[in-house]
């Protein structure tokens, strides 16, 4: 897309991406697609409750692992958690 393009967002394609799989298959990492970081969960009984606790537990130890090298995710006290594409 040309928002994309002119943004930056494709710059460098592929070097320095990645996606990271549960063994089940049910959890992917997607590392600078388009935001630093994306988690995609799903149930493959359509439990979406099952799903976003899931989705929400691999969150929390992403921030886990940035917190203990001394970061954390991006943000705003007025905006919220940083992201490059809504």
């Amino acid at each position: 897309a040309p928002m994309i393009t002119a943004a930056g967002i494709g710059r460098d394609w592929p070097d320095a991406r990645g996606v990271f799989w549960s063994e089940d298959k049910q959890v992917a990492v997607l590392v600078n697609e388009i935001d630093h970081v994306k988690v995609v969960a799903s149930n493959a009984a359509g439990k979406v409750r099952e799903a976003f606790t899931r989705a929400l537990e691999v969150v929390e130890m992403l921030a886990q692992a940035l917190a203990g090298n001394g970061r954390e995710f991006m943000k705003s006290p007025n905006l919220g958690y940083l992201t490059v594409f809504p």
